[in-house]
């Protein structure tokens, strides 16, 4: 297993199944522990990723969000940016969508001029979106033409991660 990076300060992050099947987003403040308890390999990882067993690997993650309470509001948007309004869409795990649709979500997030009506605008914030090297999303970030609504305020870095 890779080593996971470090940042300073909150992220927020998208994980994602081997198949990229299926996928999840949270906040921390401590990416490299978050995603060992999602693995399961330390108690504390979210419900929807532990109770379906799958070696989750992180997708991306997005760093310069400056507050929790940016980072949480952004974590909701992103959550919410593809989110049909109907009874039978609440009933889907967590963790049901795929991981090309949430990184088409990330975009529509990042273009909003507000995550949530008391948030900065998103043009103020200072956002990176991380892509590990020789992921799966990195891959679907720069073919997918789904993908092309990049706000150009927001920076893209390929993050190679360090052997384990």
């Amino acid at each position: 297993m890779a080593a996971t990076p470090v940042h300073d300060g909150i992220v927020v992050y998208c994980l994602a199944s081997p198949d990229a099947q299926r996928s999840y987003v949270g906040v921390t403040d401590n990416l490299a522990r978050r995603l060992r308890q999602h693995r399961g390999e330390i108690a504390g990882g979210a419900k929807p990723t532990t109770k379906v067993p799958t070696d989750w690997a992180l997708a991306c993650h997005v760093t310069g969000c400056g507050t929790r309470k940016f980072a949480l509001q952004m974590e909701w948007a992103w959550h919410r940016a593809g989110q049909v309004h109907t009874w039978r869409a609440r009933k889907q795990p967590a963790t049901a969508v795929p991981l090309k649709r949430r990184l088409k979500h990330l975009a529509r997030t990042l273009a909003l001029d507000r995550v949530a009506k008391t948030a900065p605008p998103t043009a103020d914030a200072n956002l990176v979106v991380h892509w590990p090297a020789g992921s799966a999303a990195l891959a679907l970030s720069a073919t997918s033409p789904l993908l092309d609504a990049w706000p150009d305020s927001v920076r893209h870095v390929t993050t190679v991660l360090p052997p384990a």
